[in-house]
């Protein structure tokens, strides 16, 4: 399901698709989930990606010597 902080914004997870370079999702189809028009429930793939967000933002705050900023990922995650 979509976050309401990611309606209407195009977030890292539609570029490849916007850009024609993701060939599990069209341009169209990665359109109407930006709109709302559509809707992507997830798959066992997004559910895992999900249950490890902040583990691996955690991970990456410490191989580039970052104080830990993503005490809630899905509030903090960068969309355009």
């Amino acid at each position: 399901m979509l976050s309401k902080n990611r309606e209407g914004r195009i977030t890292g997870s539609a570029v490849g698709a916007l850009l024609g370079v993701n060939k599990h999702c069209s341009r169209q189809k990665a359109f109407r989930q930006i709109i709302g028009t559509e809707t992507f429930e997830g798959n066992e793939a997004t559910e895992w990606g999900n249950d490890h967000e902040e583990d691996c933002l955690n991970a990456f705050d410490k191989s580039a010597g970052l104080p830990n900023w993503f005490t809630n990922p899905l509030e903090d995650s960068f969309s355009i």
